[in-house]
């Protein structure tokens, strides 16, 4: 190992050191001052429970080892109030256990403890315990009476921090029972009370609900920065049990835009944290979550097992609201299958145990699922009246998603009874409701805050390790009159260097920060450039055209248009794409414009046998520019034997299509010079690869030339294509 590479192992394993330090040092200052008290005393019991408190969400195991010495230590030395905490605790574990009803025996218990004892402390506890067990058995009015009795012994208490809990816990049964609004008013009462006290433990647990209510409200932009909010502060305290709440919020958010790779990405990671803890309600959410993503790829089969195993979960711990969510799940399963009778069954026994809790959000899924199987039984009425309470639900709660969903149900239904008004009136609304929810003002906020997140993590993080630097600059200092001057010299290079290398890092870092802002304004100029506005205007006059002249290929243009920019649009939102859904929007593409062309262009597509194109995954939209190019300028004055042959091979580890045509050609000196003998769409192409290489970690090129004189006259482009190779296909 050379002096250098000890070096960096050095900076590297003190940065983690860290790091570790600043996420943990509430806990480690704790265990120390337990590992130094040592007395059989009350404090040691009080320390005793401390530490458990911190530790029990994502190390039970270690927390119930302490239970024992706390409990035996209490009992030694009859102190009442820490055997109350005992119990209370013991309560606490088993609700992190999901087991509802042992946790409810054991709060009750410490609830009559701490009333014998007059110990409020103890009283609130139970309570909130009391309320949390009942509200995930369901039984929400039962739960809201020991939140309000909480709140109140607080009040009396004069309390801030029991206060401000009592506010979030409030806001929480608000959002149990679908009144938003309400829910959102606590929180930010929770947030002001939070940030007065300080405590930036509750502050980051009122961030994250209010980031759940804008989630389900499809505000994904507020429901990002407020998620950010809370996963700041989650990471500072090193609050992993929450942290898996929260990666699940982006899972979703991201889930609903369709990004169902980032959004695994997101459920994975929570699912291992919560298989950690052996927290199995957490798992379940996890679980489903990850089975939404299966359902909307079409892998129903393996959807529905992941269902089935979250609804025995929830059934076994008592858990009514989340198997209400599960066997809505499965009904869709079956709805998606064409099982409309099994699914009625199913969403029918999700609406009965929804209206007994309360859930209003499930109800409005219920329904909307009873009125779609239905609907596909031809009972019109029934599906008529359940499709009009789903609204009324969504209106309610401001639930956009649910509310697209019903119009459109609604437009179907009106469409087959042959209401044609009401028909088009709820498909405008369905229309305007889509719209709003995938437009791309609101995924480039989103992407843009993401950065922006990211790149004040990094500057904090840089800021905690230029502290750090200061500080050991300030102790090397105060032991320099002892040292030698040769140990002085080699302290002040270590330090030094320390501060050049950390400096280069952060540039480094920020470097890349810049550069992946840089990658989104090219990917949305690029979303803009896809098809060109001549393009699209020349398609519609032709459309209009044939329509008019009552031209029987009309409906078939209209189809194949509307296919080629469902197509684009769709690859568009993905980083990479497969090579044959590449290769599939660029025949379309072809295939339309020689739709309304006499003589049509002559195209050959040309693949090399060793080439699999469905485990090539490619960046989208890099060919097609350079094929319009060809069509736009180097045969706009060939009305003849236009051709245009396109090649995919692969040599030498590389992904190489060439695009040739029989036009003009191109004279190299002007092309090199002018910069307008490139299509807009060439130019950002030639850019997203100079991008691209850096990503993939592979060559990436463009090269524009005359081809061979001995070929005939013509322009030869040759496109080096950066690719990921995807197994199990």
């Amino acid at each position: 190992m050379t002096h250098l590479t000890k070096f960096l192992f050095c900076i590297v394993v003190l940065l983690t050191w860290t790091s570790a330090f600043s996420q943990n040092k509430y806990l480690d200052s704790l265990e120390r001052e337990l590992s130094v008290h040592i007395q059989q005393d009350t404090n040691r019991v009080n320390l005793l429970n401390l530490v458990i408190y911190e530790v029990y969400s994502f190390d039970i195991e270690k927390a119930e080892k302490l239970l024992i010495q706390s409990d035996s230590l209490s009992k030694k030395i009859a102190y009442k109030k820490g055997g109350t905490d005992v119990v209370f605790f013991r309560g606490l574990i088993n609700l992190e256990k999901s087991n509802y009803d042992s946790s409810i025996t054991q709060f009750s218990e410490a609830l009559e403890s701490s009333e014998n004892l007059n110990y409020y402390k103890g009283m609130t506890f139970a309570l909130n315990g009391l309320a949390i067990a009942y509200s995930r058995k369901g039984e929400l009015s039962k739960a809201f009476a020991y939140f309000k009795r909480s709140a109140d012994i607080s009040k009396r208490l004069n309390d801030p921090k029991k206060i401000a809990g009592s506010l979030n816990n409030i806001g929480i049964m608000y959002y149990r029972t679908g009144e938003y609004d309400s829910a959102i008013a606590y929180y930010e009462m929770a947030v002001e009370a939070y940030q007065s006290i300080p405590d930036n433990r509750g502050l980051s647990k009122a961030y994250a609900n209010i980031a759940n209510i804008y989630k389900h409200q499809s505000n994904y932009p507020k429901a990002l920065e407020y998620g950010n909010k809370a996963l700041s502060i989650f990471e500072e305290l090193g609050l992993s049990k929450n942290k898996s709440a929260l990666l699940n919020h982006f899972g979703n958010i991201y889930h609903s835009q369709g990004d169902y790779e980032k959004a695994l990405i997101y459920y994975q990671k929570a699912l291992k944290i919560s298989e950690s803890q052996g927290n199995k309600g957490a798992m379940a959410t996890c679980l489903n979550n990850i089975g939404y993503v299966f359902r909307d790829q079409h892998k129903v089969d393996t959807a529905m097992v992941l269902f089935h195993r979250t609804l025995a979960i929830h059934r076994k711990s008592g858990d009514k609201g989340g198997a209400a969510v599960s066997l809505n799940n499965i009904a869709k399963i079956h709805l998606v299958k064409n099982h409309f009778s099994k699914a009625l069954e199913f969403y029918s026994e999700a609406l009965d145990i929804s209206t007994e809790i309360g859930s209003q959000l499930s109800k409005g899924t219920s329904y909307l699922g009873m009125a779609k199987s239905c609907f596909k039984l031809n009972r019109k009425a029934k599906a008529l009246e359940f499709t009009l309470k789903s609204l009324e639900i969504s209106e309610e709660l401001n639930l956009l998603s649910l509310r697209k969903e019903s119009y459109q149900t609604l437009s179907e239904i009106y469409q087959n009874s042959g209401d044609h008004k009401k028909a088009l009136e709820c498909y405008q609304q369905f229309k305007l409701l889509n719209d709003s929810l995938y437009n791309k003002e609101n995924i480039l906020e989103m992407a843009q805050m993401e950065c922006e997140y990211q790149y004040k993590r990094e500057r904090d993080s840089a800021r905690n390790r230029e502290q750090l630097l200061d500080q050991q600059v300030k102790i090397t200092s105060s032991n320099l009159a002892n040292s030698q001057r040769n140990t002085f010299l080699i302290v002040v290079v270590f330090l030094l260097a320390s501060i050049v290398l950390g400096a280069v890092i952060l540039f480094q870092r920020l470097s890349n920060e810049k550069s992946k802002i840089q990658k989104i304004v090219v990917e949305q100029r690029l979303l803009r450039s896809q098809m060109a506005p001549h393009f699209m205007f020349n398609s519609l006059t032709v459309l209009q055209g044939m329509i008019l002249k009552k031209d029987d290929k009309s409906n078939f243009y209209l189809c194949e248009f509307s296919k080629l920019l469902r197509i684009t649009l769709e690859n568009s939102r993905h980083q990479t794409v497969s090579l044959s859904k590449e290769l599939f929007a660029l025949n379309s593409y072809i295939e339309l414009r020689n739709l309304d062309l006499t003589p049509p262009y002559n195209y050959l597509l040309a693949i090399d046998d060793e080439i699999n194109i469905h485990m090539f995954m490619v960046p989208p939209m890099l060919i097609q520019p350079f094929v319009e190019n060809a069509m736009e300028n180097a045969l706009a004055n060939n009305n003849e034997d236009r051709k245009i042959d396109i090649k995919i091979s692969f040599r030498n580890k590389e992904l190489i299509c060439t695009i040739a045509d029989n036009g003009t050609g191109i004279k190299v000196d002007e092309f090199k010079t002018d910069k307008n003998k490139t299509s807009l769409s060439t130019a950002i192409t030639a850019e997203r690869l100079d991008l691209l290489s850096n990503d993939f970690n592979m060559l990436g090129s463009v090269n524009i030339k005359n081809k061979d004189p001995k070929n005939g006259s013509g322009t030869l482009v040759t496109l080096v294509i950066p690719y990921k190779i995807q197994e199990n296909v």
